[in-house]
């Protein structure tokens, strides 16, 4: 009963979800088209399936993504997604019990010459930013979160547009360790323009699940996402895999299913406890030129991260009350605050024991020294008679 009401309380949230990007679809040309590159070396080399993987980029892939990556982290990543187009961006998140806090700060630039009637001009440029602030709320393993979003599209020195517009989305663990799901709605909002034209912000509405496993003892996570954008009314299907034949490495490939341009991405990562080195690859195909979109990311996480099976395994919960919950919760406190209280005790009385013993094995020794044998006690019978017969 408990798991059908949490299945129909996830279909309503996402069909809620999608309900208010639909019908806040802006008939207006869309801008800020930056905001459709995906975040995260790991997560891009993995074909951008990331709704349901805990990592960074949650401006991107879903608002309540650091319920899944567990631990506080800050992060930042660069690369180049084609000519002189560059990009970097920095994001941090603090995830409690009950609650979660991110920040995400992403940027693009590029450099281009002006052209006019009497040839080349002077050099320009085009940069758009994005900042993200994200919070969220933990039951179990259910969270649930609401970003806020700051855009700017600045082209050239004449025109620039901003906008701000609100992200939601929801994240649940299905088997805990095991099972993601996650689901999100992005850029319901409004913007103006510098100008008098104004443009509208691409909205678009993802979901997605990962899974962990273990083969041979090899980790590997598989993750797959479905992607709408309401623009042009058009689906993608990222899909992706990792794999740790080292605890220390990690293989990504992926693929965005339905994209035009990216063909086939891949990666690799180094991580130790609490450092991840990530790189991606991303080959293009416009028309008949290939290229190729690269970024890298370091991450710093404050705890070890929680790896495949760490989480706790499901339990079948029964219903208690407040009251009879904080009393099994103190016994249990009590319980392993005296462990090592008895381990002592039993110790000590091991070590009386023993020396009990010991004493009591050295007494019959000296009794058993002082006692006279049976040979001792016949030749003094034996002495005893012959000297009363000469008597």
């Amino acid at each position: 009963m408990v798991l059908q009401c949490k299945v129909f309380r996830l279909l309503f949230i996402v069909l809620a979800l999608l309900s208010v990007t639909l019908l806040a679809r802006d008939p207006r040309g869309s801008g800020f088209i930056f905001v459709e590159e995906p975040l995260n070396p790991r997560l891009t080399a993995m074909g951008g399936a990331g709704t349901a993987v805990g990592a960074g980029g949650f401006s991107y892939y879903n608002p309540a993504q650091p319920f899944f990556t567990g631990v506080p982290y800050v992060s930042v990543e660069f690369g180049q997604i084609s000519g002189d187009l560059n990009k970097g961006g920095a994001e941090t998140a603090i995830i409690t019990s009950r609650w979660f806090a991110g920040l995400n700060f992403s940027t693009q630039t590029i450099d281009f010459q002006t052209a006019t009637e009497r040839g080349p001009g002077e050099m320009d440029s085009q940069q758009g930013t994005l900042a993200a602030l994200t919070l969220g709320t933990i039951r179990d393993d259910f969270a649930l979160a609401l970003a806020l979003n700051g855009l700017q599209d600045r082209i050239g020195y004449s025109n620039t547009y901003h906008a701000l517009s609100a992200s939601a989305g929801i994240a649940y663990r299905v088997i805990p360790g095991r099972l993601n799901f996650g689901a999100a709605g992005f850029h319901a909002g409004r913007n103006r323009s510098s100008m008098n034209d104004s443009l509208g912000i691409t909205r678009f509405v993802r979901a997605g699940v990962s899974y962990e496993e273990r083969v041979r003892e090899i980790p590997f996570t598989v993750a797959a996402d479905v992607v709408y954008r309401d623009e042009t009314a058009e689906f993608l299907f990222p899909v992706g895999v990792e794999v740790r034949p080292l605890p220390m490495l990690a293989i990504r490939a992926g693929k965005r299913i339905g994209h035009p341009t990216d063909v086939f991405s891949a990666g690799v990562g180094l991580d130790t406890d609490n450092l991840s080195f990530d790189v991606s690859f991303v080959t293009t195909k416009l028309v008949r030129d290939y290229g190729m979109k690269w970024s890298a990311g370091v991450s710093y996480y404050l705890r070890p991260r929680p790896t495949t099976h760490e989480f706790k395994p499901m339990e079948i919960k029964a219903d208690y009350s407040n009251g009879q919950k904080e009393q099994i919760e103190e016994t249990l406190t009590i319980e392993r605050q005296e462990k090592p209280v008895r381990a002592e005790i039993h110790l000590e009385e091991a070590d009386e024991s023993v020396e009990a013993e010991e004493k009591s094995v050295q007494k019959m020794q000296e009794k058993t020294l002082e006692a006279p044998t049976d040979l001792q006690t016949d030749e003094f019978e034996a002495a005893k008679s012959e000297y009363e017969e000469e008597r």
